[in-house]
Formats: structure tokens, sequence, C-alpha cells
């Protein structure tokens, strides 16, 4: 079981979203998030698209809580997945999933592609939701042309569950999720992407740095402290930052997370560019009991993007689960790479 990916909206605003999310269309604005977080809000005519990395996966499971603040008093026969609340892509582009909640009825529905503009229920069940109250919605997905499996649960209870379908419409992998307004309005938090099973209603929490860790080999612009640089939500980008053009260059923070519960697994996110042509690259880096552990390198932009992060679901010194007390011992931060 791998975490592909999360977001909870912690870092920034709707213009610096971190691959592999994506704004589509609309106006979607940072805030309302649950249990005291961020969040976003969708209102109508927005959505937003999260990639599938690789796009190599037959089995993907997604989990978003969701909470509806204006909802459409619809029922469309299963032909319309602009009805949606969420959409799943195949990886030739093709929409062969969605799960809509119809208010009218009180019917949570999940419609499966069965031809070029056709589609059909898989699943239908009466769950009485309510406007401006939190749920948190889970889908799960297995392409196969006979064995294909559609899984759907609301706050951790199964609402939807066929088993030995035709998933395989026409591409043979998800390529990305699309979490859309339908028309209404609805906040969005704590989005994760796993390849193989659920996680359960989750909490994605972020962290600045607030230390100065072992490596500070960039240069401050302002201040006293590396880490005053690097602390603002959203980025400031330019006003204050640290800078270095050495190969091999490194500078990690350490961070205070409070209690927390069991830990599904941390990203380390980076907001980077390069400042002069040719190319760059760089990594995410974990300094766990003294040892630098690297993520996966990747190309800098001249502009900022959050391209330079990494997923650890464990402490990589010794594999076992991040806690409290692991987390504030580690430090965290970006080496360059060429």
């Amino acid at each position: 079981m791998t975490v592909i990916a999360m977001e909870g909206f912690e870092h920034g605003d709707s213009s610096n979203l971190v691959n592999p999310v994506s704004m589509s269309d609309g106006s979607m604005s940072i805030s309302y998030g649950r249990l005291g977080g961020r969040g976003c809000r969708l209102s109508s005519g927005d959505s937003f698209d999260i990639l599938i990395p690789n796009n190599t996966y037959s089995t993907v499971v997604i989990g978003c809580a969701l909470h509806f603040i204006t909802l459409g008093s619809y029922s469309s026969a299963p032909g319309n997945p602009s009805y949606s609340i969420l959409n799943v892509y195949d990886s030739n582009s093709n929409i062969v999933i969605g799960v809509q909640f119809c208010s009218n009825d009180g019917v949570v529905k999940v419609i499966r592609r069965t031809g070029s503009v056709t589609y059909e229920w898989v699943g239908t069940d009466s769950f009485l939701f309510t406007l401006n109250n939190w749920y948190y919605m889970e889908l799960k997905i297995v392409v196969h042309d006979t064995t294909g499996l559609i899984e759907f649960k609301i706050n951790e209870n199964t609402i939807v569950n066929e088993t030995g379908l035709d998933t395989l419409y026409d591409g043979s992998y998800i390529s990305k999720f699309s979490l859309n307004s339908s028309g209404n309005t609805h906040n969005l938090d704590d989005i994760y992407i796993d390849d193989a099973d659920f996680l359960g209603d989750v909490r994605i929490k972020g962290f600045t740095p607030d230390s100065d860790g072992a490596h500070s080999d960039f240069t401050r612009n302002t201040g006293s402290n590396d880490y005053e640089c690097v602390d603002e939500v959203p980025s400031t980008d330019d006003t204050d930052y640290i800078e270095a053009d050495t190969v091999g260059n490194k500078s990690t923070f350490g961070i205070t997370t409070g209690s927390l519960s069991t830990v599904k697994g941390i990203r380390v996110l980076n907001q980077v560019r390069k400042t002069d042509a040719g190319s760059r690259q760089a990594r995410a880096i974990v300094r766990s009991n003294g040892t630098d552990y690297n993520g996966t390198t990747v190309n800098l932009f001249d502009n900022y993007s959050g391209e330079c992060q990494y997923i650890w679901e464990t402490d990589p010194d010794d594999s076992n689960a991040w806690d409290q007390t692991k987390l504030e011992a580690a430090e965290f931060g970006l080496e360059i790479v060429t």
C-alpha cells in the first residue's frame, strides 16, 4: 500500500496548488477547512483535477472530506457525468466512473461508462446527508474487464460495493480524479490517493519550519535565522527566501507538531524556482537520526512551484511509523542536485 498523493490546502492559495493537484476552471478559494485547518471552496463552475503520477495504477483509492453549502435538486438519468461531484478518468481521458449526490431523493449514485455516450448505475443507496455538515467520502476502483470493483464509503461506512464488473472501458489505468461543483457550492479538505486500500477518515495537517537544522548551506536574503525566510503560509516568493547555486548545497529545518494521532505518512514540500538560464534540479530531503534520506530528483522552473516534494510513509531511518517524537527530532528541507 502506497500513498500516491495528499492535499490538505495548508500550504498556499489557489494560485500555487501543488502538483499533482491543478485548478481546472472557476474561482476556487482557499479557506473553509474542517477541524480548524484550511480547505477549499468550490462554487458554481469550479473544479480541479488530481493527476495520478506515472499513470500506471489499475487500483486507486481516493478519500476526501466534503461539506455541502448548497446542493442541486436533480436526479439525473445515468448519462450525464456533469452532475457528478467526483469523476474518474482513464488513461485515454474518458470519464469512466462518477459519484453523484442527489438532494431531491436523498440518494447517492455511482455511474459507470458503458459506451461512447452511455452510462449506467452500478450502485445507489439512500443516505441522509444534510447541508453544512462534513462527510468523509472514499472511492475505490479496480480497473479490469471482468473482475473490476467499485466501492464507495461515507464516514467509513460502505454505501456502494459492486464486484465482478467490467470497469475497463478504454484506457487500462486511472489517470486523474476531477472534483467538481456541479452547479453547487461545497467545501473540500483532507484529500488522499492510495494505490491499494482505504485509509479511512484522515486529517492532513501542515507544519512550517521553526528552527534551523544541521544543514544551512543556502543564504537568506534577510533576517537572522534561515527558517524565518521560509515559514510563511502562503509562500511570499521573492519577499524573503533562501538561495544557493552550488551542487550539493542543502538546507534543513525543524518543526513542532504537538500531539498527533496515527501518522499515515508525511509530505515534505518545498516552493522553489531557478533564477538563471540552464537546467537545475533539486530534491526534497529528510534528516532522521543524523542521516539524510533523499526524495526524487526533479527539474526546477523559472516560476515558483511545488515540484520539489516527496512522500515518506514511514521514518526512513527504521521503517517504522512516524510519530510526534520522531517528527520533532527530524529535519526537513532540500538539496541542489545539478
